[in-house]
């Protein structure tokens, strides 16, 4: 009896572990796939890496960066039954980078940035995050690594801080203003024009700033004009300087839009022409002027005689011209006047 007692335990009991075991392996076989599709359903890269360095998984888009268009979607890659995908030499940098950095203990699981040569994809970089996994007895099993192209991100970064090394060095002199008119930024050329620090601008209205010609800067309560027909204006205008001084330039105008066209800043350059055209008036006196006496040359003589006569034909009135000969005028001239 006692020993068919025990027959029976042993055969409920070796049937209860068989029960038990297969259902662990039915909840691991389970919690893989519900892992598995995890990791195919990512849209970034994503790798199992083992100990040795050789490529275990790989989703889709780990597939595609490296195999590109042989890459079949929504297939998962593993390895090493299948050697269509091979580890490649820049992902096996990205472990050895992050092992050395856990090594030397230096912000252990903080992401890593490189830049990958993808040949015919060009270069491109990703934040990598590579993590050391443990198997259930607690031994190092390999690396999950994933990858996030920040390509485009850094190219914008780059791109801002080119646009800012501009406004902050350009002699040109720039403000930003909100679409009404409030100021938001000056570069250090238009605080210059301006006589105050750039941060004292900040919040005031463009018009005190420039005085009467920044009436011409276009505003969301007035939404009329050339401005907000085409969103950019320029022309001619004549700003009050820091001492009060006029200077005349070139003002351009344009914005700067959402993504359904509503005007979120404008934007003002001005660039002074106060010199040139002096130098364009100078050039003009002179054209017509003699440098000497100041008196006009046959140029603008016969250029003046002609405007005079039309405006006496047109209106019914005579004309009295004057011939002055001076003696010895030629020696003064002969002397002086070359």
């Amino acid at each position: 009896f006692e020993l068919g007692y025990i027959s029976e335990w042993a055969v409920t009991s070796a049937e209860t572990q068989v029960r038990e075991l297969s259902a662990a392996n039915l909840l691991a076989t389970n919690e893989k796939n519900r892992m598995l599709t995890l990791i195919e359903s990512l849209p970034i890269p994503a790798m199992l890496v083992s100990p040795q360095r050789k490529l275990d998984m790989a989703n889709y888009a780990a597939a595609e960066l490296i195999i590109g268009d042989s890459a079949v979607p929504g297939q998962v890659y593993y390895q090493p039954a299948s050697e269509d995908v091979p580890f490649p030499e820049w992902a096996r940098g990205i472990v050895d980078a992050a092992d050395e950095r856990s090594a030397d203990r230096q912000q252990p699981g903080e992401p890593l940035e490189v830049v990958v040569d993808l040949g015919t994809a060009g270069r491109k970089t990703f934040r990598a995050f590579v993590e050391r996994m443990l198997d259930i007895s607690e031994k190092f099993a390999g690396y999950a690594v994933l990858l996030v192209d920040v390509t485009r991100e850094r190219a914008d970064a780059l791109g801002l801080r080119e646009a800012a090394a501009v406004f902050e060095d350009s002699t040109n002199a720039i403000v930003v203003t909100d679409p009404n008119g409030s100021v938001l930024a000056v570069n250090p050329a238009m605080a210059m024009l301006l006589g105050m620090s750039a941060h004292l601008t900040v919040g005031r209205d463009i018009v005190d700033l420039l005085g009467s010609d920044g009436n011409l800067w276009p505003r969301a309560t007035q939404p009329s004009g050339q401005f907000w027909t085409d969103r950019r204006w320029h022309g001619e205008v004549t700003l009050t300087a820091s001492k009060g001084e006029p200077v005349t330039g070139w003002l351009t105008l344009s914005s700067v839009e959402t993504a359904v066209g509503v005007v979120e800043r404008v934007i003002g350059v001005f660039t002074d022409v106060s010199s040139l055209k002096a130098s364009e008036e100078r050039f003009e006196h002179l054209s017509n002027h003699d440098p000497l006496t100041g008196l006009y040359n046959r140029t603008g003589l016969r250029a003046e005689l002609e405007a005079t006569l039309r405006r006496a034909r047109s209106k019914r009135r005579s004309v009295a011209v004057l011939f002055l000969d001076l003696d010895r005028f030629k020696e003064i001239n002969d002397s002086h006047g070359h």
